[in-house]
């Protein structure tokens, strides 16, 4: 369990945030160096071998919004709330997605990952972008908050996906992490949330995997304090 600001724990999966080379880094508490966003609505899409045949994977979309979102719009299976240094977060886990919502005193922002956006209120978002191929965004969440995320997406063939299934479902045990199993006709789903805390930031990362098409959906997300 993470202490004293320190995040545990070891995933085979790349480093935590390995892929965003924004200057941001796993590391001990201590100053929050100066991230800043110089362009608001950044998306940088990497082609990666997806298919398009896929609705599922077609759909999934990641959205932030100012503000919360009121838990009926979702199928919440578990969450986890976090109380650390000033703020406040809190994490929910649906079938096949999730929502986080940060707050530090009167700021407050949402991050939302679902394959049914359709459902979601439109009011109040800062962004939105779909989650097929390899995808990273960064802004201003709120008035004392930053935000940057990374979403990568990959499609497995069936002996792969059970062994990084199989994988997941040990490393979900982590105290820091929450999870949702749940079956379909095709086979077994999984999602993964994991929360690491710092002075003035909060990490999470997350797995989406799903039976039907072999998808594993990774996420990776910060919210940073900003005085």
């Amino acid at each position: 369990m993470a202490t004293n600001g320190e995040p545990s724990g070891n995933c085979s999966v790349k480093p935590f945030l390995a892929e965003i080379s924004h200057g941001v880094e796993d590391r001990r508490p201590g100053p929050t160096p100066q991230v800043g966003c110089p362009n608001l609505a950044k998306d940088r899409v990497n082609t990666m071998s997806t298919s398009p045949k896929i609705p599922s994977l077609q759909a999934y979309q990641l959205a932030l919004y100012r503000g919360p979102l009121h838990p009926e719009f979702f199928q919440v299976a578990t969450r986890k709330t976090l109380l650390h240094n000033g703020y406040e977060a809190e994490a929910w886990l649906f079938p096949g997605g999730h929502t986080a919502r940060f707050e530090y005193g009167p700021s407050c922002a949402t991050e939302v990952l679902s394959e049914e956006v359709d459902t979601l209120p439109v009011r109040g978002v800062i962004a939105s972008l779909p989650c097929a191929g390899e995808r990273e965004h960064e802004c201003k969440a709120a008035e004392k908050v930053d935000y940057m995320t990374s979403v990568q997406t990959e499609t497995l063939e069936p002996h792969l996906y059970r062994s990084t299934f199989l994988e997941m479902l040990e490393y979900a045990g982590s105290p820091d992490c929450i999870h949702h199993r749940w079956r379909e006709a095709e086979g077994e789903n999984l999602s993964v949330l994991e929360l690491q805390r710092y002075n003035d930031e909060l990490h999470m990362q997350t797995w989406h995997l799903r039976a039907d098409t072999g998808l594993v959906l990774r996420s990776q997300s910060v919210f940073m304090i900003k005085n």
